[in-house]
């Protein structure tokens, strides 16, 4: 789509069409659509317009006379024009029609470095129903195929001076089962003299001619000079090809390739592997650490991915691999990785190779490629949006294709002023809190907003204007309920009889073809795994397609908020938890020949928690089967295609407080129960791994699958994790608090803050950046000390060993959770803290002994023996394995002493011989790998 250069006018064409504006209810009306010379001219041509202007008129007769006039649709990127006006969107398979493109060859100036370019005929102005490429249908099988994408993952290491030290790659061809090729770089100032020379050729990473069925084995590079490492790197990842280029940390990745300079120019070897466009630089914004220029591939961001869908208290790669792929990996700090790179070559090179192979376990695990693609093509948008952008250019793209098709134009997006006008959100019914051993039913509105969108016809084209609902000639309409108590009015809007709006249409659209989807999921046969990704990664993309579109509406800084129409769904929503309540309650009772009076217990946003009966006679099976007959009655009260639905059932159940509570779910009475929590420390992120851990396995015993008193075992079982914590018997790694790090932190003086400066004095280039999370441990210090100046490392204080401040994790961590918890079952928050952590023994505190009397606490403690039999101290000195006491009771007692320590060496022994045969297994490498290297010592 090439335009002549010089002399062009700015307007190419102008057309009158007929179209009508997407937003209150109105009718067609003449329009002009404008074509400019380019996409630069666009924002001029709109000012000018809106000032008014003289342009040339249709079929370029004559001169238009434009009065200030409002435009549509003129802020529209060009590639979501393109994608648009053409039928097509990101991830799809497109054909081209004959005589409309052309093949540039190798040998003619490219633009890219593409394995196929291809030159489209367009003219700028032609008319965007020109038919020049047509997507190819999702549904269809040769649609809905995964392209066999090159995905690259990068590792690059470096030292605190930012000095490149060392990068990987490895290649992987989706839909192979084994990496195409796999390649190590090592930077060291023994590097042989053959590789001092930056003019020596190396031999090029075979990449084409492989075994489908044996992994290659990885190729290794060494060289002393940093330019020339990168410059080979970006050979090999051009030869490579990506499509894809995933990395651990990609801002940070870059950072390390691209050096103080902070940009690849332009034809560099750097700027050819990272980019396809050859007139493209790779540049990197500093402050912000933004990057531009991938052009013709995906820059994917492990990390940043992970974070976004999955909450974890830990994000570093080792943590990810164990989490996702039960894959432990060593993470190792600066000092550790240049001792390795200097003494064992092969080990650091086989480290590094690991790093990359991690990050395309994870990538694959979580099925990111399919969930990717099938987001694009549900969505419409190019598969870089999905990385770049939120969710609100996927709206945004379907509501220009609705109506583009139906012949409606959106205004022009308006920098938003970020002032929320306040409407009233989902209701939340007061819980009626308690510890309830008989069953509870939850009933869940199927799609809650968007079923109500489509069931009152809510959308900005169907929003009468304040006051039109009074006229007589008004059309057919339904008035909301006010959006909050203090609205003047409701929000009207006209019926589906006169206008079906658009958002309706597409959220119909949308939830049908996840119907499909589920149901082709569910026909999946055995071996048919891609079919089945493919199928769960669209299905997913639907849903979460469906449900964002009523936050489009409300968003005051998105394209398009119209807070009448938010405010009219979350009125209906909450209008009809009220209605279910109120059914409930009324049509479930004694008078009409049931057992019992229904209760509803709570109520949030979508679903209620209902009590059908209380005591011994209500079972699972009548909960369940009165659950089903009140989705039934209370369905009947709405429109289609609102829905109520029976979830699942509670039994026992913890209700807390608002938006706090766990229970055994049952979603059928002959399955196994899960157990589920909300709002409580079992699933946050700000408390340590102990919290966690206790709370579940408290619940777990509190919360019987026989309906029968929990309390008296989980209550022994918190009592003795404290007796535990006290006396150093808990693995550290599950006192590991973690934070994220926010911007213009390191000021502020809290313990994450803290930690982050010293891990950034000790060691710079694994200092926490803005966003991270860092984690820290509380160590034991003076009485009055602060927790900010007590907070530490994890691993500076494994390494020094010292010892953590166990009153701080009762007091701080443990204590006010489980009170929260055992205060429903114990009667109140002091009877309960009186049960868990009052009287009896254990209460003294042991610190951790360092096994070395030269550092960290060691240097202060002194070693005392102890009686074998009884514990006690002996004298000092004696030698003697036995007290006074217990050595006058006969060889009986000895008899028995020397048995247990005799089974305890051999318990010990045998899980000494396990440990080695685990780290042989994870850390050795094999025969003959990376002989280009000097052997290991």
């Amino acid at each position: 789509m090439r335009g002549s250069p010089g002399g062009m006018p700015a307007v190419l064409k102008v057309e009158i069409v007929r179209r009508t504006a997407v937003l209150v209810y109105q009718q067609a009306d003449d329009m002009l659509r404008i074509t400019v010379a380019g996409p630069r001219l666009i924002s001029a041509c709109v000012k000018a317009i809106e000032q008014g202007v003289r342009i040339p008129g249709p079929g370029g007769t004559g001169v238009l006379e434009v009065q200030s006039s409002a435009t549509f649709e003129a802020n529209v990127a060009l590639v979501l024009r393109f994608l648009v006006d053409h039928d097509l969107g990101g991830g799809r398979w497109v054909e081209l029609f004959a005589e409309k493109y052309r093949i540039v060859t190798q040998l003619e100036p490219r633009a890219t470095l593409a394995q196929l370019e291809v030159e489209l005929e367009l003219a700028l102005d032609a008319a965007p129903d020109c038919k020049i490429i047509q997507a190819i249908p999702s549904d269809t099988e040769a649609g809905s195929a995964v392209p066999p994408l090159r995905i690259v993952a990068l590792e690059v290491i470096a030292d605190s001076e930012a000095q490149l030290n060392a990068a990987a790659c490895v290649l992987m061809v989706q839909g192979e089962r084994l990496p195409r090729a796999r390649a190590v770089w090592l930077r060291r100032e023994t590097a042989t003299a053959e590789h001092q020379d930056p003019s020596t050729e190396w031999d090029q990473v075979t990449v084409e001619v492989f075994d489908p069925n044996q992994a290659e084995a990885a190729q290794v590079f060494v060289a002393w000079d940093e330019e020339v490492l990168v410059q080979h790197l970006g050979e090999t990842l051009e030869l490579f090809d990506a499509d894809i280029i995933l990395t651990y940390d990609l801002p940070e990745t870059l950072q390390r390739l691209l050096g103080k300079k902070a940009v690849a120019k332009a034809g560099s070897a750097l700027a050819r592997g990272l980019c396809r466009r050859l007139t493209s630089e790779l540049k990197m914004t500093a402050k912000s650490n933004e990057v531009s220029g991938f052009a013709g591939r995906l820059g994917f961001d492990l990390q940043k991915q992970v974070e976004k869908d999955h909450r974890l208290t830990d994000y570093s790669l080792g943590s990810l691999s164990e989490h996702f792929c039960q894959a432990p990996l060593p993470e190792l700090r600066e000092a550790a990785l240049a001792q390795l790179l200097l003494e064992r070559p092969r080990a650091f090179a086989q480290h590094v190779l690991r790093q990359a192979e991690a990050s395309l376990r994870i990538f694959d695990s979580l099925a990111f490629l399919y969930n990717f693609v099938e987001m694009a093509r549900v969505t419409g948008v190019p598969m870089g949006y999905l990385l770049e952008r939120g969710q609100a250019v996927k709206v945004q793209t379907q509501l220009l294709q609705e109506a583009r098709r139906r012949g409606f134009v959106l205004p022009s997006q308006r920098p938003g002023t970020g002032e929320e006008t306040s409407f009233e959100g989902a209701t939340v019914l007061e819980p009626v809190t308690g510890f309830y051993r008989e069953p509870v039913a939850v009933l869940d509105f199927a799609s809650l907003y968007p079923s109500i969108m489509m069931a009152h016809n809510l959308c900005y084209s169907t929003l009468l204007t304040p006051g039109r609902e009074l006229r007589p000639e008004c059309p057919a309409h339904t008035v909301s309920p006010p959006a909050s108590a203090s609205a003047e009015q409701a929000a009207c809007f006209v019926s589906a009889s006169v206008r079906k709006g658009l958002l309706p249409s597409i959220l119909e659209r949308l939830i049908g073809a996840r119907k499909a989807a589920k149901l082709q999921l569910a026909k999946c046969k055995p071996g048919e795994d891609t079919q089945r990704k493919v199928l769960h990664g669209r299905q997913l993309a639907l849903k979460l397609s469906a449900n964002s579109v009523y936050g489009f509406t409300g968003a005051m800084n998105g394209p398009l908020p119209c807070l009448e129409l938010a405010g009219a769904v979350t009125a209906y929503g909450r209008e009809m938890i009220q209605a279910t309540k109120k059914k409930i309650e009324t049509h479930f009772v004694k008078a009409n020949g049931y057992s019992h009076d229904a209760e509803v217990v709570y109520g949030d946003t979508d679903s209620v928690m209902v009590r059908f009966g209380s005591g011994d006679d209500m079972s699972l099976e009548e909960a369940m089967r009165l659950s089903a007959e009140a989705s039934t009655v209370c369905s009947a009260e709405f429109p289609s295609p609102v829905r109520l639905e029976f979830e699942k059932v509670y039994r026992p159940y913890l209700l807390m407080a608002k938006k706090r509570y766990a229970g055994l779910a049952f979603t059928a009475a002959d399955k196994e129960p899960s157990l589920e929590t909300k709002g409580i420390e079992t699933v946050r992120r700000d408390w340590c791994d102990l919290v966690r851990q206790g709370m579940e396995q408290a619940l777990q015993l509190l919360l019987r699958r026989d309906g029968a008193d929990g309390s008296p075992e989980a209550i022994a079982y918190v009592r003795g994790l404290c007796d535990d914590l006290r006396q150093n018997k808990i693995d550290f790694r599950s006192l590991v608090i973690s934070k994220s790090l926010g911007r213009n932190e390191y000021a502020n003086i809290l313990p994450h803050v803290q930690v982050a400066e010293k891990i950034r004095k000790r060691d710079p280039a694994n200092a926490p950046r803005m966003g991270d999370r860092v984690a820290y441990l509380v160590l034991a210090g003076a009485a009055k000390a602060k927790i900010y100046e007590k907070a530490e490392d994890p691993l500076y204080a494994l390494e020094h060993e010292l010892p953590v401040d166990a009153e701080y994790y009762l007091e701080h961590q443990l204590k006010q959770p489980l009170i929260r918890v055992f205060e429903l079952v114990c009667g109140d928050p002091q009877k309960a803290e009186q049960a868990l952590f009052g009287g009896g023994g254990g209460q003294k505190v042991v610190f951790a002994q360092s096994t070395s009397s030269k550092g960290g606490m060691g240097m202060f403690m002194k070693v005392r023996p102890k009686c074998l039999a009884c514990n006690t101290t002996t004298a000092k000195g004696d030698g003697e394995p036995f007290c006074a006491a217990c050595e006058g009771k006969g060889s009986e007692l000895k008899q028995q002493v020397q048995e247990a320590c005799v089974a305890r060496a051999r318990q010990l022994r045998d899980q000494l011989a396990e440990l080695r045969a685990h780290c042989k297994a994870r850390c050795s490498l094999p025969s003959g790998a990376f002989p280009e290297l000097a052997p290991d010592a």
